[in-house]
């Protein structure tokens, strides 16, 4: 079986969670071609075989046209394929004529940053029509689903795969050279009863930073705040509105501004820490149903949480007793959760390290692609 994977860009350095399902397929044996608008085939340290990177050149509107013909060719007019396996809204529109295509082919659309409607006119136009000829939609949320299927009028309910890295990924050791290099940058009075809260992220406006930084400020001295962002611009505006804020509030020392990290060197900065923040706004359907990859890389790494006290994030976090709940914007909330966690969260490191490696791996939901692809797999 001969799959098309058209995707978004990857590279060593970018977390894996929009290619996973290329990567499931080709070590399950699939001949796997995988398509990105930009991109090198040079930035793909992990070699997997089966899997056929072919990035093509993303340089003005001339390489957009010439990449549409180069589908056409690809699919339309070209060599046959089995599955052709669509990620993300942003290439829906070189695949609008897919649907028309009369011989036998499968068609998979998977989206992991659905958002409602009204938020992108344009992308959501192609991706209504992809998703309502697709034989599968795959999303990453079930309550995303569900406001899915009603938007555009699908058939069936989306399947639904957790974003999250595989069991097999690799997981840095802990570091205590990286740990103790962080807190001499913090300035923390006591390193061996500091507590490390990680903001997976730049500082910005929809990861609430800004009320984190209010609630930080509230916390004991052995606090630490670590945020991780580009090394180019947009990295220094992310330092200056951080600055800027550690000004406002008075604070001068305990928060480090990290940039231009690879995948391997944040999964390092998750591993030395003991608090993952997750924190996002009342604003829209992708907001306040996450399923971030972000939970399962802190999860993985051993951290507990804070997340937003929104229906998906809070049930996770508490069956799974995996840190608390707060307010996203309310400081006061969010100082009160991470003081709640920081009493547990060193203790807790075993326990949810056992938790994510049962759970909160890719392998507890991509058995459904196999069902998939072997033609299996019906709607309920």
């Amino acid at each position: 079986m001969r799959i098309l994977y058209f995707g978004y860009p990857s590279g060593s350095g970018k977390a894996p969670h929009q290619e996973m399902a290329a990567i499931y397929l080709a070590r399950k044996g699939y001949s796997v071609d995988h398509i990105s608008w930009g991109g090198n085939v040079e930035d793909h340290s992990m070699e997997i075989d089966n899997l056929n990177y072919l990035p093509q050149p993303k340089k003005g509107v001339m390489s957009a046209v010439r990449l549409l013909l180069h589908l056409v060719r690809l699919v339309g007019l070209g060599r046959t394929y089995d599955v052709i396996y669509v990620q993300g809204a942003q290439q829906t529109p070189f695949l609008f004529w897919l649907p028309l295509i009369k011989r036998k082919i499968r068609i998979i659309y998977h989206t992991q940053d659905y958002l409602e409607p009204g938020r992108y006119r344009f992308y959501e136009r192609f991706e209504r029509r992809l998703a309502r000829q697709a034989h599968y939609v795959i999303s990453n949320e079930v309550n995303r689903a569900r406001f899915m299927k009603s938007h555009y009028g699908l058939p069936h309910m989306p399947v639904v795969i957790r974003t999250a890295l595989p069991e097999w990924w690799p997981i840095p050791k802990r570091s205590d050279e990286f740990r103790a290099d962080i807190l001499r940058q913090s300035g923390v009075a006591d390193p061996k009863k500091a507590v490390m809260i990680v903001s997976g992220g730049p500082y910005r406006d929809d990861r609430m930073s800004s009320q984190l930084v209010e609630a930080f400020a509230r916390l004991p001295d052995h606090f630490v705040l670590v945020f991780n962002g580009p090394a180019m611009a947009p990295g220094r505006e992310c330092r200056a509105a951080c600055v800027k804020k550690m000004e406002e509030l008075g604070i001068s020392t305990r928060i480090v501004f990290l940039g231009g990290l690879t995948f391997e060197e944040l999964l390092s900065l998750y591993g030395i820490g003991e608090i993952g923040v997750l924190l996002y706004p009342n604003e829209g359907i992708g907001h306040f149903y996450q399923c971030p990859g972000r939970l399962s890389e802190y999860l993985r790494s051993g951290l507990s949480l804070i997340t937003s006290n929104f229906p998906g994030l809070e049930l996770l976090t508490l069956k799974y007793k995996l840190g608390a709940v707060c307010d996203p914007e309310a400081p006061e909330s969010i100082a009160s959760a991470l003081v709640e966690v920081a009493e547990t969260a060193k203790k807790r490191r075993s326990g949810i390290l056992e938790v994510a490696e049962q759970v909160f791996v890719y392998e507890q939901g991509c058995s459904i692609l196999d069902s998939i692809l072997e033609g299996s797999y019906e709607y309920s």
